[in-house]
Order: C-alpha cells, then sequence, then structure tokens
C-alpha cells in the first residue's frame, strides 16, 4: 500500500543527482520517513539529489526553479505554447532550459510583470497545479475531502485531482495547508506519487529536453524595427520629392547620398546592438568566438568601403553601389541572427 504525504511547508534547492545514488546514501533520510521510498527512487534514477556531507535535507523548501529542472528529467514533455522569455531568467542561468522547457509545456507559467523569480519557494497549491498539469492527472468529477481547502481556492480542482489519484490525503486534522512551502520531502513524495499515478513509465527514458539555441530577443520586436527603418527611410525620400522645385518628385545625386549615409546608419547601429545582446547572452567562452567574429566581419566591411573609395576617387557612383551591398549584407546578417537566436 502507498505511504501517503501529510502536510507542511514548502521548499529549496533541488540538484542534480548521479544515477545510482539511494535514499540509503543519506544519513538524515531514516527508513522510517514517509518519503522514503520516493527519495530512494527519484534518487536512484538521477532526477533529484542531495548536497555535500551524504545529506538530502529533508526539511527546506523547494523553489521554482528545481520543480522545473526535476520534471524535466522525470519526463518527456510536448511543447503546446510559443516560448515567454522571462526578465531573471537569462540564457546563463543554470536552469534556463528546463524553465523555457516547462514554460513552453504549458506547466509553469511566469508572473504578468515579465519576471519568473525561479528561486521563489512553492506552495502546496501551487505544487499541486504543477504536477496535475506535468502529469495531466484528472479529478473524475470527484472532490477531495480537505476541511482548509474551499471551492474558491485557485488550486481546488487540482487538489481534487490529486487526491483522486491517492497523491495526497488529509494530515490528522482533515487538511491539506495549500498555503504552506513544500519541503523537499514532501516535494519528492508528491512527485513520485503522481509519476506513479499517471502514464509515464517510473524510469526515464529520455533526454532532458534542453534549449539547444540561446533566445535572446522577439523576432517579432526585430522584424517591426526592420520595417520602421525602412518605412522611416521612404519618409524621408518623400520629403526630399517634395521640395523638389521642378515638381517632378526628383531625389538628386546629394539627397540620394544622404539617403543611403541615413539608412545605413540606423542598420548598423541595430545590428551592432544585436551583436552585443547575443554575445552578452552567451557564455564568456562562447561570447569570446562570436565577438572575434563579429569584429573581423565589421573590420572586412570598413575596408572594401575604403578600397572603393580610394579606387573611385571620392566619386559618389562606386560608393553609393558599395554601401547599398553593405546594407544589404548588414541587413541580412540582422535577419540571420533573428532567426537563429530569436524566438
Amino acid at each position: 500500500m502507498r505511504k501517503l504525504v501529510t502536510a507542511t511547508a514548502l521548499s529549496a534547492s533541488l540538484l542534480f543527482a548521479p544515477v545510482g545514488a539511494s535514499a540509503a546514501t543519506f544519513n538524515d533520510v531514516p527508513s522510517s520517513l514517509t518519503a522514503y521510498e520516493a527519495i530512494d527512487h527519484l534518487s536512484n534514477k538521477g532526477v533529484m539529489s542531495g548536497y555535500g556531507g551524504g545529506q538530502f535535507q529533508p526539511n527546506t523548501y523547494v523553489q521554482r526553479q528545481h520543480i522545473a529542472a526535476t520534471i524535466n528529467r522525470a519526463i518527456p514533455v510536448t511543447y503546446v505554447r510559443n516560448a515567454r522569455h522571462f526578465k531573471d531568467v537569462p540564457p546563463k542561468h543554470r536552469n534556463y532550459s528546463d524553465i523555457m522547457v516547462l514554460q513552453r509545456a504549458g506547466v509553469l507559467n511566469g508572473m504578468a510583470n515579465g519576471y519568473f523569480k525561479p528561486a521563489d519557494y512553492v506552495t502546496r497549491g501551487q505544487m499541486a497545479i504543477i504536477l496535475t498539469k506535468a502529469f495531466n492527472l484528472k479529478n473524475g468529477g470527484k472532490r477531495h475531502a480537505f476541511k482548509d481547502v474551499s471551492p474558491a481556492h485557485g488550486a481546488d480542482g487540482a487538489i481534487s485531482s490529486l487526491y483522486y489519484n491517492n497523491v495526497v490525503r488529509p494530515d490528522k486534522n482533515g487538511n491539506f495547508k495549500p498555503n504552506e512551502r513544500v519541503t523537499r520531502a514532501e516535494y519528492a513524495d508528491m512527485l513520485y506519487r503522481a509519476w506513479q499515478a499517471s502514464d509515464y513509465p517510473m524510469t526515464p527514458r529520455h533526454e532532458a529536453k534542453k534549449v539547444v539555441e540561446k533566445s535572446v530577443f522577439s523576432r517579432a520586436d526585430i522584424n517591426r524595427e526592420i520595417h520602421s527603418i525602412g518605412q522611416a527611410v521612404k519618409r524621408k525620400e518623400a520629403a526630399y520629392k517634395a521640395e523638389d522645385p521642378t515638381g517632378q518628385g526628383i531625389v538628386y545625386g546629394y539627397q540620394q547620398d544622404q539617403l543611403i549615409g541615413f539608412e545605413m546608419e540606423k542598420v548598423r547601429k541595430m545590428r551592432d546592438r544585436m551583436a552585443k545582446q547575443i554575445a552578452d547572452a552567451m557564455a564568456p567562452s562562447e561570447a569570446k568566438t562570436f565577438n572575434r567574429q563579429f569584429q573581423n566581419y565589421k573590420a572586412d566591411q570598413d575596408r572594401r568601403y575604403r578600397k572603393v573609395y580610394k579606387d573611385s576617387g571620392g566619386l559618389p557612383y562606386p560608393i553609393r553601389n558599395i554601401e547599398r551591398k553593405l546594407i544589404s549584407e548588414d541587413r541580412q546578417k540582422i535577419k540571420n541572427w533573428n532567426n537563429q537566436y530569436g524566438y
């Protein structure tokens, strides 16, 4: 018969473990602990791990970032929505991939202000919602028996699903304590039993999903900015035509030079800003390689311009042609980065 969880508080650090660890390995996890079986399984399968000194720290609290890490470790997930990137979870964050994977899977959400708060602790009610979504648990139309969870509580349906699937039971007072924090032991027990109640095999047979390419900026925002540059050039050209004293809407040579220079300045500022954003999002070694390649690209662009200027004796036509070519190449660079690093 399954041992079921009672209730208490909520959480902190769920580290990855080497496969092969067991509950017996931890000197603070006695066999009498309700979550012993769960901790044994999860640590043995590399889903959860302990700390230095042979401790599991069953009474510390679970953080949001570690929920993402362990669920991503435990089961394969399916993406159901586009990525929503968070201001406080940069690509360099240790659990960036886990958080993005669970966000796209519809299991974890961020805050309305664009933050995820990865180090925030998780309540028992929040945990019920997360596990119900992750393991696709239903309540069979039945309601739980907890005295302290009203129908108006936001997690009422999810708590019913856990109860119906024999994941949790009332404590000795008939309560669930939905607003208390979840401890590591409680989380291990709830995760393990939700896993047992689901259709997923109890052994991870997949590679944890990763965000392979570092998403840095919104593709929609970049496309809008590219479009706005084109529109600004058109407006400037229309103004020149309106000023034509002949009334024929002629754009003179010097005005063409100004138009090209205007566009080049805007495109290059955008290019340089994007390059900095990409490098800032990378690990130091990656950023070093990226910056070197980018600086070589810029230097080559400048050399080609100086050569044409020198060879033409400063005549406008060949200079305009090379400037248009350089602008085209910079635009293509922006497009390529948007495809590779945008979301």
